[in-house]
């Protein structure tokens, strides 16, 4: 995604306008974001991110999702809180008509004295950068420093005066409006605008032109323009333009939040799955390696107790072995039925020598058998249970589901966190007299079948996969069971579907019964069994179409 100069100087304009003279009650940073709070309801974001650059407002849910996800604290942040928080903003404005942004604070510092500090933040893709200086444009700090050895026209380092980048060429926007041809490019009008612009003179009288892009220069209210898509670049002109694609948002600030927080959100999702996904595949991969381990152990053990029978058949039978045999064939009557087994001999050791040598070769492999078995059915429940966990995860489009996810798992790094305050994560739907509760985790689910579900409540579970719990209630009062045909029971099946591994199959066997005839797994967080079982196939599909996308 991209942006014009057009919408630096947009959100330049609706900044002044809703938030000067506004104290900032807030300041928080991640490697390449900043959120400044103006009260509890005003935030504004900026994003540093090679892609997802630039600025938009942020919801407070969307906050606490990049707040969670902020591994790393820049000293950045810090520097701005310090001269930031508890200023007053007195001025946003656009710097030489480019993607550059500048805020202006003032901060009372006793005695009647202000200090006047400034944000610059530098919208230019890879080459973004956000800085901080004084009232003289000295820089106090820089988020990304370009010093002299870069051999860079600019240096951009704590100390120096603050020097924008190589200015844009061509005309000014008012002389463009005073002489609206296009001979060359316009300082303030991005690249995808000039050019669509310049194709629109074809269509349009001149006067059409000249009467919108004044329109443009003077409006100091961007919600009378029209936010569109020009290829990926997000733009704004008084109407939508040939080839143009409307962009929601009443304002530049909300139709930037499709270019900038939302994908950013996206894409955190998507990264913190593939990590969570790769750490529990490593913890599946260790698992699988110690049970190899162990069987490579438990044979060596099996081998021990077949050599120790040898020598044991040996010195039973030693009498009737001839001398020098190389193999013998003797009977097991400890076996039943009794068995013949064939031994191989050294001809040069006597029966009793040679059940010695099996003998050794048993001690050597000497291993109790029974703790072996124990670890590989402790291991067994580790990999089922983390089988359960990468079906979750794989499952999850919620960054806030997939941060809880990796808390309550200690797969933050950290000791897994204790959520006694907090109820398990569950989803909840009603529609048409009944009520469906959805297991979003291992304790969701518990939680669903064993905690508020009724003994007469349908419990649905998508078969021999893994996958949530559904509970399905009736609220009107009737007692009659629900009907396989009945709308709120494929409902449930749907939903069942939808959160499992076969979610993005086209048709899903779903199992169902009542609450009654399921009990829970012993030592499981939420493994069930269940009978009196019966099946739907149902769309996974079908519930978003009944209930509408909002979960």
């Amino acid at each position: 995604m991209a942006f014009g100069p057009e919408m630096i100087r947009a959100w330049s304009k609706e900044i002044s306008s809703k938030l000067e003279g506004k104290r900032c009650t807030g300041v928080e940073s991640g490697t390449d974001w900043t959120v400044l709070n103006f009260g509890p309801e005003e935030s504004l974001f900026f994003s540093l991110h090679h892609k997802h650059y630039g600025c938009c407002g942020i919801k407070r849910i969307e906050h606490e999702y990049l707040r969670k996800t902020a591994w790393k604290k820049p000293r950045f942040g810090e520097m701005l809180k310090k001269y930031v928080s508890g200023a007053r903003l007195s001025s946003a404005v656009q710097v030489a008509s480019d993607r550059i942004l500048k805020l202006s604070f003032d901060k009372a510092i006793g005695a009647g004295f202000r200090q006047r500090t400034h944000i610059i933040f530098e919208f230019m893709a890879h080459r973004s950068n956000l800085l901080l200086t004084d009232e003289s444009d000295r820089i106090l700090e820089v988020l990304r420093p370009i010093h002299p050895e870069s051999q860079n026209i600019r240096t951009v380092v704590p100390g120096a005066l603050y020097t924008p980048p190589s200015p844009v060429s061509g005309k000014g926007l008012i002389d463009f409006v005073n002489n609206p041809f296009f001979d060359q490019p316009v300082a303030g009008l991005g690249k995808d605008l000039f050019e669509v612009l310049k194709k629109a003179a074809e269509i349009y009288p001149p006067e059409t032109i000249n009467k919108s892009v004044t329109a443009f220069l003077d409006s100091g209210k961007t919600s009378v323009m029209r936010f569109q898509w020009i290829r990926k670049t997000l733009t704004l002109f008084p109407f939508i333009l040939p080839g143009g694609v409307p962009a929601e948002g009443r304002d530049a600030l909300e139709a930037s939040r499709s270019a900038v927080i939302i994908p950013l959100i996206e894409e955190e999702t998507v990264k913190l799955k593939k990590d969570l996904l790769a750490m529990l595949e490593r913890k599946l991969k260790g698992i699988r390696t110690r049970e190899k381990g162990l069987e490579t152990q438990k044979k060596k053990a099996e081998e021990a107790e077949y050599y120790k029978r040898l020598g044991k058949l040996l010195l039973a039978w030693q009498h009737s072995i001839p001398p020098k045999a190389l193999e013998v064939e003797l009977t097991d009557w400890e076996k039943d039925p009794p068995e013949v087994v064939k031994i191989k001999l050294d001809p040069g050791l006597s029966p009793v020598d040679n059940a010695q040598t099996f003998f050794r070769e048993a001690k050597k492999r000497e291993i109790p058998l029974r703790p072996i078995d124990t670890k590989l059915r402790s291991l067994e429940k580790q990999a089922e249970s983390l089988r359960g966990m990468i079906s979750e995860v794989k499952n999850m489009d919620n960054l806030q589901d997939l941060y809880d996810f990796a808390e309550d798992t200690g797969l933050t790094g950290q000791a897994p966190k204790k959520r006694t305050d907090k109820k398990p994560p569950f989803l909840r739907f009603e529609l048409e007299g009944a009520m469906v509760l959805v297991g979003k985790n291992e304790r969701g689910n518990r939680h669903v079948t064993f905690d508020l579900a009724k003994g007469s409540d349908f419990w649905l579970h998508a078969k021999d996969v893994p996958g949530s719990h559904v509970i399905l209630r009736r609220l009107d009062g009737k007692d009659t069971a629900f009907s396989p045909d009945d709308g709120r029971l494929l409902f449930a099946a749907s939903l069942a579907a939808y959160y499992s591994k076969y979610r993005g199959a086209a048709k899903v066997l779903v199992d169902y019964t009542e609450r009654k005839h399921v009990t829970p797994m012993k030592g499981s967080t939420a493994g069930a069994t269940y009978n009196h079982g019966r099946s739907i196939i149902v769309s996974p599909l079908l519930w978003k179409e009944v209930y509408g996308d909002t979960h």
